[in-house]
């Protein structure tokens, strides 16, 4: 009983047959293989007993395909590009897992600072592929401390725990404004000045709202919100000079640096303890694409920061 075709696609008499097929003679396969014709000239053999009739025409100036030959040959070539198709795909969905990068920040950094620091990014390395996810300050921590993502970005009050801090600096808060508002003028604010104005504040929960809600209750200040919001909600109505909000450089960096907003400094809103965190996870080390962007990452951070 013969063997099955399939049996033959990619084992030795295979590729011998191959061999000879291209080079049309034994003793010049057995060169490019490195084997002796003999052991060449049994596998033929073999072979052709497997399939049941000749695979050469046995010539003076050489071997040349049968016609049985030359459907086998093109069978077998076949088989060897589908295998390894087949095997690409198996091996593709690793490659592009060392390719991707995830990232998680809060609000903050989403709005357009992130955006410049992977499209900056990608054009150093235009094999990889980012993701950006956002949350809250505790889901940034928890997504890298799972290793549900490569790096997280994130305003921190207190020093993390489960999580590697690659970076770590103060981001003073300022009253960020639209070049055309009244105080955008002003070298610096007070506390005072500013709640005569049309505010927008950040989200009950948020850290930054934590520390303006327990400083304006210190000063004895009511602190009135015509907005509030994520600040892609409240950059908008910043833009058109309708509020005025608080946060920090490094959040509207990319529009400070166009002109389109001012920043001016609250010495009374010193809040030090709210710093800037790069995170990654706490025991597993970033593979060599995912450490670069991490390096990229803190490099902005401190540009911008």
């Amino acid at each position: 009983m013969t063997a099955p075709i399939q049996s033959i696609m990619f084992d030795t008499a295979a590729r011998y047959f191959l061999e000879v097929a291209r080079t049309g003679s034994i003793t010049l396969a057995a060169e490019q293989l490195h084997v002796a014709s003999s052991a060449i000239s049994r596998q033929i053999s073999k072979l052709e007993d497997t399939v049941g009739c000749a695979l050469f025409e046995r010539r003076a100036r050489g071997m040349v395909l049968s016609s049985a030959g030359e459907r086998l040959a093109a069978y077998v070539r076949s088989s060897a590009l589908e295998g390894e198709r087949v095997l690409e795909e198996l091996r593709d969905p690793a490659r592009q897992a060392q390719r991707q990068i995830k990232i998680a920040s809060t609000d903050g950094f989403a709005c357009g600072f992130l955006s410049e620091v992977m499209l900056s990014f990608r054009q150093q390395h235009p094999e990889c592929s980012l993701s950006l996810w956002v949350g809250s300050p505790e889901s940034v921590s928890g997504q890298v401390s799972r290793g549900d993502v490569d790096v997280g970005l994130k305003f921190s009050l207190a020093p993390e725990r489960g999580v590697r801090v690659e970076h770590q600096q103060n981001s003073p808060v300022m009253a960020v404004m639209s070049a055309q508002h009244a105080l955008a003028r002003h070298k610096r604010l007070s506390l005072k000045q500013i709640t005569q104005h049309t505010l927008g504040l950040p989200v009950q929960g948020s850290t930054l709202r934590q520390l303006l809600d327990m400083k304006f209750q210190a000063e004895g200040l009511r602190l009135n919100s015509s907005y509030s919001g994520n600040l892609a909600t409240l950059l908008p109505l910043t833009l058109q000079g309708e509020t005025l909000l608080f946060t920090s450089v490094i959040s509207v960096s990319v529009l400070l640096t166009s002109g389109q907003l001012v920043a001016v400094p609250i010495p009374e809103l010193d809040f030090q303890q709210r710093s800037v965190q790069v995170l990654t996870h706490d025991s597993e080390a970033p593979a060599p694409l995912q450490q670069a962007f991490v390096k990229h990452l803190v490099a902005a951070v401190v540009d911008h920061g």
